[in-house]
């Protein structure tokens, strides 16, 4: 405690005595907390052991608290514990947090079968719904995980861990100074403990940006179980520029938390569009190391990769004219849109493996089709690689086709393609890339709905009523983000994870030059100007001599990998089976609380998460499934009040994993043996029967 700069000027000699004997109990606190902190949290006692505040200090005001001292004012302007305690009251009425959203019409959502794995999802929402869908969040007592932006002195952490039960504690407090004040005033002994105990945690950030907390908050919900994202509580203690940063980026990154886990028939699709897409020889994008390195000069011709949005129309006339300026590449829907104004991409990109993709084409023409080389991953479905004379294929980054592939397509599989999805656009940007391009030019990138409500190009196919329910999820855009030509434009999560992905990749490769023709989200890393303002020249002989060298230098063929990649599936599916029953043991205990609930999922994802060392694939059966039963489960577990209602709830529901878990694996040994039979995909997958 000092009194430097204090605006106390005179102490009275009570006022001193009380003083020293603050001094006392803040040194005896900070011992305490030190010794703690040594035991649990290495790194944050050596961060603070030989500390020194930059302009921070504790001191007690002239009404006797004890306060913090900044900049010679106080921050405080009343009793921080009494002004703590008021802020956590008004929190408990109203408190912010995001929370996962069960599909409560996913088996429903249109007429027919479906996968099974929405099937018992919907049993799960059917349940919680019944009991209880309408318990106020200020009922909640027990959180799955709770982020506390400011430590301040620390007594609104002491008091949210009376009112709540936390599982997964963090802590971030952009400014060390406040953090180490509160080390001498709030005891952290039994918060620690209690945050170090069985299947809990506590994270303290000191210090960092915005997004390195946010990167802590996802590797915690991944380290400790998904499950523990089904309802995040945000406590912000004050406002500050780095506060308010951290509190915005969490809110505006909190879904991608909660997508994209997949689950086993999704899997199984992938293996089996794999093994059928390789049964005979195919041409294969050769891995990085063995990519040729083209002359500087040829690097000059640019790769014009060309999405499906609004603002592709106005650009239209400029690819036809400028068609021989570089090599076309075009993503997706976008292709439909091009033959209907007359112009021939060199590469057309599809990633999407469902039969929405091949029936895209039955309006395009083959004689169009058979000029194009189609670029696609090995999950691809079998029908949309018929339509082309040409094809290329890649291995997905984090695929389960790519994981079991073996014999001649080893070297390919262990440098699959990264970043190339959630759509044909980042696709379209990863093949680019590994075709050897370092300029790119986006058209029709937008990955957001323009001013009028339009959401794709005039002549798109998602304007016509044969796509209606393709279309459909695209229609609302509920998120506002910045704009390259404007202040903001509106989008959607899936859109938005897109973007991210542009971004992910041109931060990680910042010698290639990237310019953005399109009217859309701003994308970090790109020049936006209009596409009169490229300054790219004709070269019709060098754009023939680039697309017959990625043909001739940048592919190989290679045959048939079906019977080893078969044979390695089906090791794997053994080693996933035997994780299975571990999973499905666990829950043979007596199970009622959400404590014991969690508890159970966080030692299923921990033998789970044990199945990576020794086995990605059987890791990748299971995971995605496991995801999303576990954390619809909590999701309507948390409301359950009535602890009666609460048991019977966990009871059905644990049943219901049971039988997911069985039924589906029955699927699996089923359709093995159909792929050993070397049945089409086509067939024994019909959209009719799985609903792909």
């Amino acid at each position: 405690m000092s009194t430097s700069g204090s605006p106390t000027s005179q102490f009275t000699p009570a006022f001193e005595r009380l003083r020293d004997a603050q001094i006392t109990l803040m040194q005896n606190t900070f011992s305490k907390n030190m010794t703690v902190l040594r035991q649990t949290l290495p790194a944050v006692y050596d961060y603070y052991k030989q500390y020194t505040p930059q302009d921070v200090v504790i001191e007690m005001d002239d009404r006797g608290y004890l306060n913090v001292l900044q900049n010679g004012q106080f921050i405080y302007d009343d009793d921080p514990e009494a002004l703590a305690k008021k802020q956590v009251e008004f929190y408990q009425r109203q408190p912010r947090h995001f929370h996962f959203q069960p599909n409560t019409q996913i088996a429903v959502a249109r007429p027919g079968p479906t996968f099974m794995h929405g099937h018992y999802l919907h049993r799960i929402n059917q349940a919680g719904q019944t009991l209880n869908q309408n318990t106020p969040t200020k009922h909640i007592r027990h959180l799955p995980m709770l982020v506390i932006i400011g430590s301040g002195l620390g007594y609104h952490i002491r008091d949210l861990l009376q009112v709540y039960q936390v599982r997964h504690l963090l802590i971030y407090e952009p400014n060390p100074d406040l953090f180490y004040a509160s080390l001498f005033v709030t005891d952290y002994t039994d918060i620690i403990k209690h945050c170090t105990a069985r299947h809990h945690s506590i994270t303290l950030k000191i210090d960092g940006s915005a997004s390195t907390f946010c990167n802590e908050v996802s590797s915690i919900v991944h380290k400790h179980g998904i499950f523990n994202c089904t309802h995040v509580f945000i406590y912000r203690h004050y406002r500050s520029e780095a506060a308010d940063a951290a509190f915005e980026l969490l809110h505006e990154l909190a879904h991608r938390l909660m997508q994209g886990w997949g689950f086993v028939e999704d899997e199984l699709i992938s293996i089996a569009h794999t093994l059928y897409n390789f049964r005979h020889p195919a041409h294969v994008l050769l891995p990085s190391s063995q990519a040729p390195q083209l002359p500087q000069t040829d690097n000059d011709l640019p790769a014009f990769l060309i999405a499906n949005g609004p603002s592709l129309d106005k650009d239209l006339a400029y690819l036809r004219k400028h068609r021989d300026c570089g090599v076309l590449i075009s993503a997706g829907s976008t292709i439909a849109t091009l033959h209907h104004a007359g112009i021939t991409p060199d590469f057309h990109v599809e990633i999407e493996r469902g039969t929405n993709v091949p029936k895209n084409f039955l309006a395009l023409p083959d004689e169009y089709l058979s000029t194009i080389t189609l670029l696609t991953i090995n999950p691809i479905h079998a029908d949309t690689c018929k339509r082309f004379k040409k094809v290329i294929f890649a291995f997905k980054h984090h695929d389960i086709g790519t994981q079991c592939a073996s014999g001649s397509l080893s070297d390919f599989a262990d440098d699959p393609l990264i970043n190339c999805n959630p759509l044909a656009g980042n696709g379209a940007m990863a093949f680019a890339l590994r075709l050897g391009f370092t300029q790119l030019v986006f058209f029709g990138l937008d990955m957001s709905t323009n001013v009028e409500g339009e959401h794709h190009a005039q002549n798109s196919l998602y304007y016509t009523s044969t796509l209606d329910n393709f279309a459909s999820y695209r229609q609302a855009y509920p998120l506002k983000r910045k704009g390259n030509r404007r202040e903001h434009v509106y989008t959607n999560e899936t859109l938005d994870f897109s973007r991210f992905g542009f971004e992910v990749v041109l931060e990680k490769n910042p010698d290639i030059k990237a310019w953005n023709c399109s009217d859309g989200l701003d994308i970090k890393g790109t020049t936006t100007l209009d596409a009169e303002q490229l300054d790219f020249a004709p070269n019709p002989s060098a754009k023939a001599a680039r697309l017959h060298a990625i043909h001739a230098q940048y592919t190989k063929r290679v045959e048939n990998g079906f019977d080893p990649t078969l044979e390695k599936f089906k090791h794997h599916l053994n080693l996933a089976k035997q994780c299975r029953d571990s999973l499905m043991d666990l829950l043979n205990q007596n199970i009622r609380t959400v404590a014991d609930l969690l508890d159970v999922f966080s030692e299923q994802t921990h033998i789970v998460e044990s199945y990576r060392h020794h086995s990605m694939v059987a890791y990748q059966i299971l995971i995605g499934s496991l995801r999303y039963v576990q954390t619809t489960i909590t999701t309507w577990a948390i409301y359950i009040p009535d602890d009666e209602q609460l048991a019977t709830y966990i009871h059905h529901t644990l049943q219901v994993m049971r039988d997911y878990f069985r039924t589906v694996f029955s699927l699996l040994e089923d359709k093995y043996q159909t792929l050993a039979d070397q049945y089409n995909p086509t067939e024994y997958l019909a959209p009719d029967e799985y609903g792909i």
